[in-house]
């Protein structure tokens, strides 16, 4: 009787080693606002002003160009709220 309680124990414990686990959540750091295009056109922008010397026109569209990405995510935001 003891023996087969024991081999029933690890027959269960056994199966429980190859049950699947639910994958991952997606992490919702970035939660998928902005697209990739609009990403990299932020950042080659940004990228651009830091790696060469930029006018003051240039670093004022820079700040211009997040300022107007910055509503837009908000609206965004809004949208899904």
């Amino acid at each position: 009787m003891k023996l087969t309680t024991f081999c029933i124990t690890l027959l269960f414990a056994s199966v429980r080693a190859f049950s699947v686990l639910p994958a991952a959540p997606k992490p919702l750091t970035q939660l998928s606002l902005m697209s990739a295009e609009e990403s990299e056109s932020l950042i080659s922008q940004a990228t651009e002003c830091a790696e060469g010397e930029c006018a003051v026109e240039d670093v004022d569209d820079l700040i211009q160009a997040l300022k107007d990405q910055q509503k837009e995510l908000y609206d965004r935001v809004e949208k899904i709220k």
